[in-house]
């Protein structure tokens, strides 16, 4: 089942456009296409679908909006104040720390809020192809696992 979310939306942080349910093996899987500007914001897609299933992956495609962005790259000033807001410092400290820092986000955060009000807890989260450079941090493919709360 596909459902396109037509109308626009401004909002402060980084917009979504809901592209798909599908399986994400055998657990169904809501697709959110990010997108910097001219999506929907998350309270919008959330008011408009039911999810009804006991498990769900919620998948993250795209661009985050800067202020997304900002706040991953505040995440690392925070913790590695000596990088001066240059990841390429020391790499090898940026992957295995990506998931706290996405926690810290606001778009983590509204969705996390949002998952909750409609009853699911997030297990887990994964993510591929994870690229930085000292400007912005790239994060194409986010997997985050949930299930409904008894």
């Amino acid at each position: 089942m596909i459902i396109s979310l037509l109308f626009s939306a401004v909002s402060f942080g980084t917009e979504v456009k809901l592209t798909s349910f599908n399986r994400y093996g055998a657990t169904p899987s809501m697709e959110l296409a990010l997108y910097p500007s001219n999506a929907n914001s998350l309270e919008e897609v959330f008011s408009v679908i039911k999810i009804s299933r006991k498990e769900l992956y919620v998948r993250l495609i795209g661009e985050s909006s800067k202020n997304t962005n900002s706040e991953l790259f505040n995440f690392y000033s925070d913790k590695f104040p000596y990088w001066k807001g240059d990841l390429t410092k020391e790499p090898h400290l940026v992957k295995p720390l990506f998931v706290d820092a996405l926690k810290s986000t606001t778009l983590y955060k509204t969705l996390n809020r949002l998952l909750k009000e409609n009853g699911y807890h997030i297990n887990n989260i994964s993510f591929e192809k994870l690229s930085f450079d000292s400007n912005s941090i790239s994060v194409p493919d986010v997997y985050i696992e949930c299930a409904k709360s008894t």
